[in-house]
């Protein structure tokens, strides 16, 4: 974890799953970020204003997420196809702001949405959501989520199949 200082110039607050975050210009970076608030040590105010940046669109950028993590930049369209066992309770929710669906003659159907593939972590909540379906869910793209949850069953086996001890 990052515990450094920063300056920042807060563009706009959102709760997001239950957590609040500040999306804010790093003066460091110069890139707007995304910070949790509850791991904000300490503020203090500066008295020293600031342009906002006419570019960022809070809106925009939670529109496209999925999860926590808010990018707007690396855009990709996600495609998950969901088993007909569990095509009735995917498609009862609304899992992102653009989503779409096309339901197969086999009764499965095929979510998209459009995600940033950006960050620290990326594709990390679509990731999880993909395992969480487990057979009932496969990635059709980008091809680099379909390699990141590869990477995780992979990972998962081999945890699993360790001896206990």
């Amino acid at each position: 974890t990052d515990h450094r200082e920063r300056m920042i110039d807060p563009h706009h607050v959102a709760s997001i799953e239950g957590d609040w975050y500040v999306f804010a210009r790093d003066h460091k970076s110069n890139e707007i970020r995304q910070w949790v608030m509850s791991r904000i040590k300490s503020a203090r105010v500066t008295h020293t204003s600031f342009v906002r940046d006419p570019d960022f669109d809070a809106r925009r950028v939670l529109s496209e997420s999925f999860g926590r993590f808010a990018h707007s930049k690396n855009m990709e369209t996600v495609r998950v196809w969901i088993a007909r066992e569990a095509a009735d309770w995917v498609q009862e929710r609304q899992w992102h702001d653009r989503q779409t669906f096309d339901v197969r003659a086999d009764g499965s159907v095929e979510l998209s949405f459009p995600v940033s593939g950006a960050g620290p972590s990326p594709f990390l909540h679509v990731k999880s959501w993909v395992l969480s379906l487990g057979r009932h869910a496969k990635v059709l793209a980008p091809a680099r989520l379909r390699e990141l949850v590869r990477e995780e069953l992979d990972a998962m086996k081999d945890h699993h199949a360790m001896s206990e001890g």
